[in-house]
């Protein structure tokens, strides 16, 4: 679906190192944009390939993502280095307080295991990037996942959500995880033991 020029483009809600994110309408339809930033101490050939490769993978992930049954935005468009997708109405879970959290603990471990059953890690899971819409953990902004079927990738993403909630609630997330992934959740957790002797991952959006 390509944005034609009756796109209103109301306003920046996300400001980041690599990416803007506005909300926009299309077609009298709520949606997001996210326009990967050129950097200035870049080549500029290089520069315009790496956004276009990052803007072209991001998109791909989503869609698989989304064709494996992960809740998340839906893919409307791709041009350059933009992709319009739909918008998710809910709060962030790094926003809520720590009863609704942990409530959504199971569901997030659940959209885990089935992003990564699907071979697709996040690479940045944590409430910060987990939308609680109607109950449900829906997953936004894929921007360092990777197509992955390492243990390494997987076991990295469950740790950063182990720091950023409470035991209980970890357990919750941790159970639904092992529930829904079956028998392949033991090596990735037998390497998320391994990946915390090495104590160097600092989390951001942890919930207090």
């Amino acid at each position: 679906m390509e944005i034609g020029r009756g796109e209103l483009m109301s306003k920046l809600v996300a400001k980041g190192a690599e990416a803007d994110v506005y909300e926009g309408k299309l077609a009298g339809t709520r949606v997001m944009r996210k326009i990967r930033k050129s950097k200035a101490y870049r080549v500029k050939a290089l520069d315009e390939k790496i956004r276009l490769s990052r803007t072209r993978k991001e998109a791909r992930l989503l869609h698989s993502a989304k064709e494996a049954g992960v809740r998340c935005p839906l893919v409307l468009s791709v041009r350059r280095y933009e992709i319009a997708m739909s918008k998710l109405d809910g709060r962030l879970m790094m926003k809520v307080d720590a009863r609704t959290a942990e409530q959504v603990c199971a569901s997030a471990g659940t959209l885990l295991a089935t992003l990564h059953s699907a071979g697709i890690s996040h690479g940045d899971y944590t409430p910060a990037n987990i939308v609680i819409r109607k109950g449900e953990a829906w997953i936004i902004d894929f921007g360092l996942g990777e197509f992955t079927l390492d243990d390494e990738d997987f076991a990295t993403d469950i740790l950063l959500m182990k720091k950023s909630l409470s035991k209980r609630a970890y357990s919750k997330f941790k159970k639904a995880y092992c529930r829904s992934r079956g028998k392949r959740a033991g090596a990735t957790l037998e390497r998320l033991v391994e990946i915390e002797k090495r104590g160097r991952y600092v989390v951001r959006g942890a919930l207090a």
